[in-house]
């Protein structure tokens, strides 16, 4: 039974913002508009169980009646499929159970942008929206078309982003994507850190099939401390703790050897089309705590000269110029810094694992944390 994570707006934050809907009462018909504030506009997850046979598709509502007097029977798709809706924080927002779609339409962007949104109910108390690309800060979007009500909507379509990450600051956790460059950021080796740069990227996959070493890695809730599913690039380190004559010593591996290696519970994403990814840079390479998780910040390496942006290379020139000279990773250890852990090759992490060396670090406060660092 495959678990979906799609990323949504709620009907409640729409309306709040001045939106207004269409005909027949909802965002997903024709004459809707909004505007989105992604200040004011908070991004929840919608968590799709999908019991069918038809693991590639929410199904539309099958009884065609809004309300029938049994809200667990409302609402409900051909496969059965179950769910609920989590707010930014990961808390539970409403009642687990039947999910199904409803309407979609097509929005056209006041920055003449066409995509597509779809109105999803859960348990007949909630109504949400997906979208088939990311929206634009400051757009508005009007819905232009809208199709029959009940229509079956294909996971693809929906986008899950990275975006909603949770990262720990000296006030909390915060969405990554609510961080401000000059904000600060607790760190494992240095304590509360200000942000010089965030980058931000975003990914398109057409299919589950095919190179899935390139396709995000998805580290399942519980796995290594995080309360909920947690979503990195394929190359993007987290860290790991192995067993050493000396004691336990925290290192780097990259989340894609991990969803080789590891058990099922880290594997490269599936259901996913459109992805953003953030990622934050430092004075130093730091590890920082993502939905509990210890992973790496950005490291400026070679490959990351050539980002489409124009900010990137002037923080770069004002602090790290020998950085966009730099052709290899000794070059940039020499204008940076080195990297906060050592990484294992791939032989050495499955090595670890069939030895049962290997584990997490739990979900320890900061100075817990710093205890176990050793870097060499």
């Amino acid at each position: 039974m495959p678990t979906f994570n799609i990323q949504v707006l709620t009907e409640t934050d729409l309306l709040a913002s001045g939106g207004t809907v269409g005909s027949n009462g909802t965002f997903a018909t024709a004459g809707s508009t909004f505007t989105y504030d992604a200040a004011t506009m908070p991004w929840f997850t919608m968590q799709i169980v999908d019991n069918g046979a038809d693991t590639t598709t929410l199904s539309g509502d099958t009884d065609g009646v809004n309300t029938d007097g049994s809200p667990n029977n409302d609402n409900e798709g051909a496969d059965g499929e179950t769910g609920a809706l989590y707010d930014p924080d990961g808390n539970q927002v409403g009642t687990f159970g039947a999910v199904a779609s409803d309407r979609w339409g097509v929005l056209e962007g006041s920055d003449g942008s066409t995509i597509f949104i779809y109105e999803i109910e859960n348990f007949d108390d909630i109504d949400v929206y997906a979208f088939s690309e990311p929206l634009v800060d400051g757009v508005t979007y009007t819905n232009t078309a809208q199709n029959s009500r009940d229509a079956d909507i294909p996971y693809a379509q929906m986008i899950c982003l990275a975006r909603g990450t949770q990262i720990l600051t000296p006030g909390g956790y915060t969405p990554i994507e609510r961080l401000k460059v000059g904000g600060i950021v607790e760190t494992v080796d240095h304590g509360p850190q200000p942000i010089r740069w965030i980058a931000k990227s975003q990914a398109t996959f057409n299919s589950d099939i095919g190179a899935p070493q390139k396709r995000p890695v998805k580290i399942r809730a519980g796995t290594a401390g995080n309360s909920r599913d947690l979503l990195l690039s394929a190359q993007h380190r987290v860290v790991v703790r192995i067993s050493t004559p000396s004691g336990p010593s925290d290192v780097f591996a990259v989340s894609r050897h991990l969803a080789e290696e590891f058990d099922g519970r880290i594997r490269p994403a599936a259901g996913i089309r459109y992805i953003t990814f953030y990622n934050l840079l430092f004075d130093k390479h730091e590890v920082i705590f993502a939905d509990g998780v210890q992973v790496e910040s950005l490291y400026p390496g070679p490959q990351t000269r050539n980002f489409p942006d124009l900010g990137w290379s002037a923080v770069l020139q004002h602090k790290w110029p020998s950085v966009l000279a730099a052709d290899s990773i000794e070059d940039v250890t020499h204008a940076y810094g080195p990297l906060a852990r050592q990484v294992l090759s791939r032989k050495t992490l499955r090595a670890a694992l069939l030895a049962g060396n290997l584990s997490f670090p739990a979900t320890y406060g900061l100075s817990q944390a710093r205890a176990h660092v050793q870097v060499g």
